[in-house]
């Protein structure tokens, strides 16, 4: 299956007919699920990650021109925290989701990048990059939207919805269903669209 940074650019060539794909330089993460019958509901994942294939360099060159640079990091090696910044800094706009799982937990939180105009997470991303646990949502959104100096940022929360933080403070949404099957890519497809 097509995943991560793949399905987002399919998402988006299929909104915006004007995309180029850069992949990431790196290693190839192979992911296998373990899935409980008969609802299909995951158990758990195995993440191996492939070889290296020499030294890394992003086309820094290519960020400098585009409207609008959407990145995905997953946290497998993809951007390292130089890169990032350098990325974030050339942007002239900047989306961006930056995931933690099994491989990379706690190890790649939404704070290694300076910041971004459009941010998509789940909960417990936002709570790991500020380490709060505790705090109420909307003001977990709010703090690290101003830390980051993002202008929209998104704080989904699976079958409650999402938390919007736009310039006239926090909104929660609902969902535009409640016959979920499957969010593996839910996230994703929010963030291109």
């Amino acid at each position: 299956f097509a995943g991560g940074a793949s399905i987002i650019a399919r998402h988006l060539a299929a909104i915006c007919p004007r995309t180029m794909t850069l992949e990431a330089p790196t290693d190839k993460v192979f992911k296998r699920r373990y899935v409980v019958e008969p609802f299909w509901q995951k158990a758990f994942i195995m993440e191996e990650v492939g070889p290296r294939n020499g030294t890394r360099h992003w086309p820094l060159v290519a960020f400098d021109n585009a409207d609008l640079v959407v990145a995905a990091d997953f946290g497998h090696g993809a951007f390292t925290a130089e890169e990032a910044a350098e990325v974030a800094h050339r942007s002239q706009g900047l989306a961006l989701t930056v995931q933690s799982n099994a491989l990379n937990w706690g190890f790649n939180p939404v704070s290694r990048w300076p910041r971004c105009d459009y941010l998509v997470a789940d909960e417990m991303e936002y709570r790991l990059a500020l380490q709060d646990r505790e705090t109420l949502a909307e003001r977990v959104l709010e703090r690290l939207g101003k830390r980051m100096d993002v202008k929209m940022a998104v704080m989904t929360l699976g079958h409650e919805g999402c938390l919007v933080m736009g310039p006239d403070g926090p909104l929660r949404l609902p969902t535009f269903s409640s016959n979920v099957v499957d969010t593996t890519g839910a996230g994703d497809a929010f963030l291109a669209v």
